[in-house]
C-alpha cells in the first residue's frame, strides 16, 4: 500500500524544519507497550501574534461601524494632520465646540481611533488630535 514513507526519514525531517523556522520542540507521547506515539506541535509565536493584530483589526472595524456622522467626520478631518480642538471644528464648520463635538472627541479617545499629540497632558492649551497608526 505504501501508505508510509521507507526510510523513516519524517520524524527527523519535522524536527529540523520546526527548528529552522523557530518553532517550539514538539512534544512526543507513547505508551509503555510503544503501540502508538502521538506528537504535539506547538502553534508558532509570530501566528498568534499575527491573530491578534487581525482581532485588533477587526475589532478596529466594529467600532467604526458604530460611529456617528460627527465621528466619522472627525475621523476624516484627521485622516492627513495633526489638529487642536478648534481647528478641528472650524473644519467641520461648527462655530462652537458644543457638546456633541466634545462627546464624539472623548468616544474617538476612548475607542483608541484618535489619539493626543501630549499624551502626559491632555488637557494643554497645546494638545493636538490624531489618528491612531
Amino acid at each position: 500500500m505504501k501508505l508510509t514513507e521507507g526510510r523513516s526519514t519524517g520524524i527527523p525531517k519535522i524536527f529540523k524544519v520546526l527548528k529552522n523556522n523557530g518553532s517550539p520542540i514538539p512534544r512526543i507521547e507513547t505508551d509503555e507497550d510503544r503501540t502508538y506515539f502521538w506528537i504535539e506541535l506547538s502553534i508558532h509565536e509570530a501566528f498568534l501574534k499575527q491573530d491578534e493584530a487581525q482581532d485588533e483589526a477587526q475589532d478596529e472595524a466594529q467600532d467604526k461601524k458604530n460611529l456617528s456622522d460627527i465621528e466619522k467626520r472627525i475621523l476624516l478631518v484627521l485622516s492627513n494632520k495633526d489638529l487642536s480642538k478648534d481647528e478641528i471644528a472650524t473644519h467641520l464648520k461648527i462655530k462652537k465646540t458644543n457638546g456633541n463635538f466634545k462627546k464624539a472627541l472623548k468616544k474617538l479617545i476612548e475607542s483608541g481611533l484618535i489619539v493626543y499629540t501630549i499624551p502626559d497632558k491632555p488637557t494643554s492649551r497645546y494638545q493636538k488630535y490624531r489618528r491612531r497608526k
